[in-house]
């Protein structure tokens, strides 16, 4: 509902999730439904009247307070870009004189961020604050615009993530709810590195240009059997298969040797692995079930992980989306 001009806001308090993507990362770019699910990180955003113009802050990432008379991209120097970005997909101009105060420490592991969608989780958080001040509703295509364009690439399931909470079934800009079988486990570490998005995404899309996406086809194959099977061992290792033929052939990087040592770790315990989203650092997963036991050593994979010095996560889904508070 709209905030009526007389009855300002005197703060508005917003958090977001992070993400994981469990299955469709790269295949997802190709029009493919990836399955992805919200985890309990939160983007939190506090906006407050201020003197004049706008008065910018965040913390768990590098930036220096900035004082600006507006939020173009402009204006802006570049560590502030994201709350330039977030406004721009507002439907009206920002409301002036604001305090805007971003916070995405639990992102930060101990080397770095963690890769579970912290971009996107701090721009759905500020532009979920924006739009409460200014009476607008939150519109996920205008935040997957902005994302978009912040970040130069992506399919906006982050973003997706970040306002619908949840496990979601993401395709084409759309969400929809997303039941994972009781029987399957999974746990999630970090790599001990942080990777790139959009250094991998773009050169994903090199890689497609030059036109022999065999590879590809076969990872959309066996995403899509993962929607139908994903208490299926087989189907699993299908799909770590062709992701893995997917890096060969396009030369991606999404096995990094940390990947390659986990995935090593995990067969040695009976379990599936898998790096998740670009790859190449940050996060991955490990996969048990219960018809088989092989849940059962999800514990000892990870003490043997945390002994070669990774670290285990304790990242659960979470079902709430952006959540806004106006007082």
């Amino acid at each position: 509902m709209p905030v009526p001009e007389l009855l300002m806001p005197d703060i508005v308090e917003t958090t977001a999730p992070g993400k994981v993507v469990l299955w469709g990362e790269y295949a997802v770019l190709a029009g493919v439904p990836a399955a992805v699910m919200a985890v309990d990180r939160f983007a939190t955003c506090r906006i407050t009247s201020h003197k004049s113009g706008f008065r910018l802050h965040a913390t768990g990432f590098e930036m220096k307070p900035v004082d600006t008379p507006d939020l173009r991209e402009t204006s802006l120097p570049t560590s502030a870009r994201l709350f330039a970005a977030a406004a721009s997909a507002l439907i009206s101009t920002p409301r002036e004189n604001l305090n805007i105060v971003l916070d995405t420490s639990t992102f930060q592991g101990a080397t770095g961020k963690l890769g579970i969608g912290s971009s996107a989780a701090a721009l759905v958080a500020c532009y979920g604050a924006l739009a409460a001040w200014s009476g607008e509703e939150v519109d996920l295509a205008r935040a997957i615009a902005a994302h978009r364009h912040f970040q130069g690439s992506g399919s906006g399931l982050d973003v997706a993530a970040a306002i619908h909470g949840g496990t979601i079934r993401f395709k084409s800009e759309r969400a929809q709810p997303l039941e994972l079988p009781l029987s399957l486990h999974i746990r999630f570490v970090f790599s001990g590195e942080s990777a790139s998005t959009a250094k991998k995404l773009g050169s994903f899309s090199s890689w497609r240009e030059r036109g022999n996406t065999v590879p590809l086809d076969m990872l959309a194959l066996a995403c899509h059997a993962l929607f139908e099977h994903a208490d299926d061992p087989d189907a699993w290792r299908r799909y770590v298969d062709a992701l893995r033929h997917l890096d060969l052939s396009a030369n991606l990087g999404i096995f990094s040797t940390a990947h390659n040592v986990l995935s090593e770790l995990a067969d040695g315990h009976g379990l599936l692995y898998k790096p998740c989203g670009a790859g190449g650092g940050d996060v991955g997963m490990v996969i048990g079930f219960d018809h088989d036991g092989s849940h059962h050593h999800i514990g000892a994979f990870e003490s043997a992980a945390q002994q070669r010095g990774f670290v285990p996560l304790d990242l659960t889904g979470t079902a709430h989306g952006l959540e806004r508070r106006i007082g």
